[in-house]
């Protein structure tokens, strides 16, 4: 083939890589691009006949393509250098294009192939570490036909190394029920791509000349640079997808993740374990980091902002899974982990840390020696790799056996991983070596500081409204956005920078945001959004709560934005969705909620104690007309405290070893259930048979020990609730205990709670106060129950003669007889608004036959009787309104006077003080015959005005403890 037909046919090369490319950026449509060549016979054969017809085809073509040789230099040494073909210029631009033209074609079948044959044997060859490595470091920048081979073999290296979609895999699996042999050869790919990653980072050209050159230095400069340097109006469609291109191959790069070394790990995984942070200080070294933040400098500009979105994901895969705490922490300081774990720095010893407190709780009676290597061997499996069997059947067991064991337990692990993490979740943890750890401050220092952070994620947050194509999945790019905005807001936070920088987050639309988000995901099941909206929540929470302890400048800025976001009724009631969404969904969203459930309610429990009124706004009905009412921390709180709630609190308690923060964990769900338990008074949600065995299990030897050695204090407040529970539960009734022994409720105490309205209301708009709950209720039969026998009663005393109906005379008085009311069902005994209503129009009532019986009395004149009726009709007609308030708030529940042993603690600073009772103005306890003094008709004016206090009746003494912050204990 002639050599300028040769130079032809490469340039159609990257045309149509160009093609593949532009989708990334929203340019070029694939429609013609022409279809990949099946081989023949590949639906006939299974997965490993078909790598074995595959291998000798892809052999020939990468031998084809050049090698390393031993050359004799002028004065005599023996150097290793790397030849192209076969050493003739000719064959050199004839065969190269065509041999990489062949791989291309080769690789686009592995789109429809489950097993990715065409992969498995380019790792199986090396094609990657052998040859096209080699070919770029000698290739690139030796002239403008060399540097397309170059492009050539870094549009393979970004094909060979794209991230594996496992949740698209795994759908793909269950779907078109693949053979089950599938996801074990995409683990093998996965392992092959760390490699693929160690040879980038690691392989230098044997030419002495080129010693200096890296593959990065390489990309960069002799691929990425020529075609970034290039003026939008100049930029070509080559040089556009060349961008991407380049972008997309450092994001590969990115979100490789290193190998968790264990206990018997080869040295190559061992050695492995630190590639990310090798990746990065070269990206530091070679000025890639550089041109990402240039390029997210400029992505709102026109000239850059097709390539945001890559950038962007570069970033999240740069700084996802990192302890936020850690990153931002200074040089030399200690870790934020316990004081006993071993140093961050080396995941090796943090492994073997993790295997031994697994021992421990697994086995809390087993000796100390152990036979690990007893019946331990190392063996080699097909693909080539050193594994090892401990069994003490393996070594007799064949070849096959155990690598179809190792295939099970890969299944196994993956099964046991889900309910850790959401499909699609970042990395939990990922370790950085000190110099890699300085040079992700220095960056997210300067990313933060420069205003990048706010370009870039507006920019990205445009490009999803819009729903461009360079996007990609709507979905996964919605939870990289958010994860990331979470993750440099607490950076801010940790790093103590101005809030200042990131003014554009603490806005209402972030809030509502991140509301509607973790809403719709709630409903749809998305539970990775759910979890990173659920994250974002609490992290900008935390940045108001930082800065409501600022500057006076901050706190003013803190306190008004609190103001709007707490009036917004909805967003309250979202916000007690999220403390209610966990049933049985992965640690990671269990872990969300309970960090929301302790943020969100101490915050706004110091909001309402700055403010002595608070107001929230909500719906008035299906229609958009919104009304004000009045907010009361203590009816947030009860809703808050649910079955629900202290479900997630058990699981959690049950799975806290999972958590890669314990240590900041465990106080906070203290708190949580000290909230619901001793605030809220729901001991009753925690006395479940299941509920209570899982408490035991958790907080029993040698378990209790492992929460002490994390967070004493936490182990002490957690092991106290414990035992008031306990305390609690052995003094119910025998009927009780056996209903929970048995997980069901217990049959509902027939106890009554009455209510009373508040003092400042005449007598009349009592009575309206009244008629308007039970007509709220839909309860007018009983309104009219009372009316009647008002009316009833008065007709039957004005019967007996002629008389004054306000003032008659005593001889008629003396005849008037109480007027028993006809049975009023249920609602007579149980309904509180229907009881307030009989006493406001002086009704009394009794117990005969076990029957709760109301009745007019005797001493009650026709006139008052008849005034009563006649507003109970005023009110039927014309309900009362009050602006700004609900009726619901002039009501409160009554409850029985404490004993006077009972005496609570002093609170903390940021619990608000009990209300103080004036002497003799304590609240009588309740019987059949009485009624409370504001609810009377007669006695309402005279009588001192109960307080108004909401808080459910007792059903326990409660212990004199507080709630506490993290910092300090929850008892006293």
């Amino acid at each position: 083939m002639p050599a300028d037909e040769a130079w032809d046919d490469l340039d159609a090369y990257a045309s149509d890589m160009i093609d593949e490319l532009a989708e990334s950026v929203g340019s070029i449509s694939e429609d013609d691009e022409a279809p990949a060549e099946p081989v023949a016979g590949a639906e006939e054969v299974d997965m490993d006949e078909r790598v074995a017809l595959l291998r000798p085809p892809i052999l020939s073509i990468c031998a084809a393509l050049g090698g390393y040789e031993h050359v004799e230099q002028s004065d005599g040494c023996i150097e290793v250098v790397y030849k192209v073909g076969d050493d003739c210029l000719g064959t050199y631009r004839a065969l190269i294009p065509e041999c990489l033209r062949d791989l291309r074609r080769l690789w686009r079948q592995d789109d429809t192939d489950a097993s990715r044959a065409i992969a498995r044997v380019f790792a199986e060859l090396g094609t990657l570490q052998n040859d096209l490595i080699p070919i770029l470091l000698h290739c690139a920048g030796q002239g403008e036909k060399a540097d397309k081979i170059a492009l050539a073999c870094t549009d393979l290296m970004t094909a060979l190394t794209w991230p594996i979609d496992w949740q698209a895999e795994l759908r793909d699996i269950e779907t078109h029920e693949e053979d089950e042999d599938v996801l074990p050869k995409l683990l093998e790919l996965q392992s092959a791509q760390v490699q693929y990653k160690a040879s980038i980072l690691r392989t230098r050209a044997k030419d002495p000349k080129l010693a200096h050159r890296t593959v990065l230095h390489c990309v960069l400069h002799h691929v990425l640079i020529p075609s970034l340097a290039r003026p939008r109006g100049e930029r070509t469609e080559r040089d556009t997808g060349t961008i991407g291109l380049c972008l997309h191959l450092v994001r590969n790069l990115l979100s490789i993740r290193d190998p968790v070394p264990k206990t018997l790990t080869s040295t190559d995984a061992v050695a492995n374990a630190t590639l990310q942070s090798v990746l990065v200080q070269q990206m530091e070294t070679t000025h890639l980091l550089d041109t990402l933040h240039m390029l997210a400098s400029h992505a709102d500009t026109k000239e850059y902002e097709a390539w945001a979105p890559v950038v962007a994901d570069c970033v999240y895969q740069m700084y996802m899974g990192s302890d936020v705490r850690a990153l931002a922490a200074a040089p030399g300081a200690p870790s934020a982990a316990a004081p006993s774990a071993p140093s961050a720095s080396d995941p090796l010893a943090q492994s073997l840390a993790a295997e031994a407190e697994a021992r421990r709780v697994q086995r809390p009676g087993a000796t100390k020696r152990h036979s690990r290597f007893g019946t331990t061997i190392q063996y080699t499996a097909h693909d080539g790799t050193r594994r090892v069997a401990r069994q003490p059947a393996s070594l007799t067991a064949p070849l096959a056996q155990l690598e179809q064991r190792v295939r099970e337990r890969s299944q196994r692990q993956i099964h046991r991983r889900r309910p850790a993490t959401e499909r699609g979740a970042p990395p939990t943890r990922v370790v950085w070596t000190p110099g890699a750890r300085a040079v992700l401050q220095a960056w997210a220092d300067r990313f933060v500081r420069d205003g990048i952070f706010v370009v870039l994620s507006r920019a990205y947050l445009s490009d999803i409204h819009a729903e461009r194509e360079r996007v990609g999945d709507l979905d996964a790019a919605r939870c990289k956005v958010i994860q990331l905005a979470a993750f440099f807001l607490a950076y801010v936070r940790v790093r103590e920078l101005p809030w200042r920088l990131v003014s554009t987050w603490l806005e209402p639309w972030a809030f509502r945001l991140v509301r509607a988000r973790a809403a719709i995901a709630l409903e749809g099941r998305q539970w990775l959004e759910f979890v990173a909206s659920v994250r974002l929540w609490t992290v900008l929470l935390r940045a108001v709560d930082a800065m409501a302890h600022g500057a006076e400048e901050e706190r003013a800025w803190a306190d008004e934005l609190q103001q709007t976001l707490y009036y917004d009724g909805d967003a309250l009631d979202a916000a007690l969705q999220v403390m209610h969404a966990y049933s049985a969904q992965s640690f990671a969203c269990l872990e969300a909620i309970i960090d929301f459930s302790y943020t969100l309610p101490r915050m706004l429990e110091r909001h309402a104690q700055r403010h002595t009124h608070m107001f929230v706004q909500r719906r008035a009905g299906d229609d958009d007309e919104r009304r004000e009412r009045a907010f009361r921390f203590a009816s947030f709180q009860r809703a808050m405290a649910t079955s629900k709630l202290a479900h997630a609190c058990t699981q959690y308690l049950v799975r806290w070893r999972d958590s890669a923060r314990p240590a900041e964990m465990l106080p906070r769900l203290a708190a949580v259930v000290h909230r619901i338990v001793v605030r809220c008074e729901r001991m009753d949600l925690f006395f479940g048979a299941r509920v209570r065995q899982s408490w035991a299990r958790a907080l029993t030897a040698p378990r209790d020990a492992a929460v002490a050695r994390v967070h004493p204090q936490a182990a002490r407040d957690l092991t106290r609730l414990h035992k008031m529970l306990a305390r609690s539960f052995a003094r119910l009734d025998g009927a009780a205990q056996a209903a929970y022994e048995a997980d069901r409720r217990p049959p509902r105490a027939q106890a009554v709670t009455d209510v009373y309205v508040q003092s400042d209301l005449t007598h009349g708009e009592q009575i309206g106060v009244a008629v308007g709950l039970l007509a709220e209720a839909h309860k007018l039969t009983g309104v009219s129950w009372v009316r009647t026998a008002l009316e009833r009663a008065a007709a039957e005393r004005m019967a007996l003669g002629d008389m004054d109906a306000l003032d008659p005379p005593e001889a008629l008085r003396a005849q008037f007889a109480p007027h028993t009311l006809p049975d009023g069902g249920l609602d007579a005994a149980q309904c509180a608004p229907l009881r307030l209503l009989c006493r406001l129009v002086g009704l009394h009532s009794e117990v005969r036959d076990d029957v709760l019986v109301w009745y007019v009395p005797a001493t009650a004149v026709p006139g008052e009787l008849v005034r009563d009726a006649r507003l109970i009709d005023q009110y039927l007609a014309a309900p009362l309104v009050k602006e700004g308030c609900a009726l619901a708030d002039f009501v409160h529940r009554l409850r029985p006077p404490k004993p006077a042993s009972r005496k609570r603690a002093a609170p903390p600073d940021d619990t608000p003080a009990p209300t103080k009772r004036a002497a003799g103005a304590d609240v009588p306890a309740l019987s059949s015959g009485s009624s409370p003094p504001t609810s009377s008709p007669r006695g309402w004016e005279r009588a001192p005005s109960p307080p108004a206090v909401s808080e459910s009746w007792p059903k326990s003494p409660t212990p004199t403890w507080t709630l506490s912050t993290p910092d300090e204990p929850l008892f006293r």
